[in-house]
């Protein structure tokens, strides 16, 4: 529900705030924000100030922690449904490059 989403995201800005160099952190905001983007306005409209905040946190968990396939591929994701797509293929091939068995589906 909406209010899950704010309490989550609130609580996510809280925890950045208290430990800003947690990739942790950034990534599970990033994520939420991700989540926020496409799913509280409808299926066919994309909050594109939330995608584009979720991409600066998800680049944040990979500038903390770059060895984390699991945050590389969230950053990926999210350029790829911003049409970022040179910036996607960079963190997919980044992925290969950290684990080769990596899925890319």
């Amino acid at each position: 529900t909406l209010e899950q989403f704010v309490a989550s995201e609130r609580s996510l800005r809280r925890a950045v705030e208290l430990e800003p160099a947690s990739a942790i952190a950034h990534h599970y905001l990033g994520r939420s924000l991700f989540q926020q983007a496409f799913v509280i306005l409808s299926a066919t409209t994309i909050d594109r100030p939330k995608l584009e905040e979720a991409i600066g946190s998800l680049e944040r968990a990979v500038a903390l922690a770059p060895e984390r396939v699991d945050f590389v591929l969230a950053a990926g994701e999210a350029h790829e449904r911003n049409s970022a797509f040179a910036d996607a293929a960079r963190h997919y091939r980044r992925a290969v490059e950290l684990d080769p068995l990596t899925p890319l589906d």
